[in-house]
């Protein structure tokens, strides 16, 4: 997997303080083969002393092809809250669809 072009915006970054978080990327994998212009966005709340992470309103959407398929578009969605310190880990909201066109 390879990992490329990151760019990442944030707002301020401090322990129990909302912050948007803006990243894009590319994405390639070789199997199966892929490759994706993605984008995420979220609001992120994290408390370092607690391990505690969550990602309100979680967004991913790629573009690009993916083995045959092309063009694809992946969208992702959901809200994630990490509790480390207590081994939590809740997902809601989760929301996930693929469109795309197989052998074009």
């Amino acid at each position: 997997m390879q990992l490329t072009n990151l760019q990442v915006t944030t707002g301020r970054l401090t322990d129990n303080v909302m912050t948007p978080i803006r990243a894009q990327f590319s994405l390639a994998v070789d199997n199966p083969a892929a490759a994706l212009q993605t984008q995420l966005t979220s609001q992120l709340t994290f408390d370092l002393q607690r391990k505690r992470y969550q990602m309100n309103a979680l967004k991913i959407q790629a573009q690009g092809e993916v083995a045959s398929v092309k063009p694809v578009t992946i969208s992702l969605g959901a809200n994630i809250d990490a509790d480390l310190g207590q081994n939590k880990f809740n997902v809601q909201a989760a929301k996930a669809s693929i469109d795309g066109r197989a052998g074009t």
